[in-house]
């Protein structure tokens, strides 16, 4: 009786590591396919006014790429290019949280998911993959008006 159940415990251990394994190396829904090549599209820097109280505190200055798949690039670059680059304007145009007086951090992955957002709305299919903040910087109004003054 404890050969068989032994046995039987010994098969049913096999055949779960085999059903895990499976598991672990099945391909993801996520990966994406080998044939399909994305392309980092590099748009120009954007700037855009931070206004609080109707006047201009200052301008966020943004160095932005669009992950965009290789067929699209090829075939609408200079409207992916206009598109991305009218959802980085106003993805920052609208974001609130920039709030430079008190200094707070901003969520770039949620700025970068609006601009996604944003984009492929105005593109009407989902084109852009990803918007990629390569840098952000403020520059405050007063800043400006010393820099012209000298």
């Amino acid at each position: 009786m404890k050969s068989l159940l032994l046995g039987t415990l010994a098969i049913a251990a096999t055949l779960g590591g085999h059903y895990a394994a499976g598991i672990v190396s099945a391909p993801r829904s996520t990966v994406q396919a080998p044939d399909e090549k994305v392309e980092i599209v590099k748009l120009e820097p954007i700037s855009a006014p931070v206004i609080r109280d109707g006047k201009v505190i200052g301008y966020v200055i943004a160095r932005m790429s669009v992950a965009v798949s290789a067929p699209d690039v090829k075939a609408h670059r200079d409207l992916l290019v206009a598109y991305a680059s009218e959802a980085v304007f106003r993805g920052i145009y609208e974001e609130k949280s920039f709030d430079f007086a008190a200094m707070r951090a901003v969520d770039i992955s949620q700025l970068g998911q609006r601009i996604v957002e944003f984009a492929n709305k105005r593109f009407g299919k989902p084109v852009v993959r990803e918007a990629v903040v390569e840098s952000i910087n403020f520059v405050s109004q007063a800043e400006l008006q010393a820099r012209r003054a000298n």
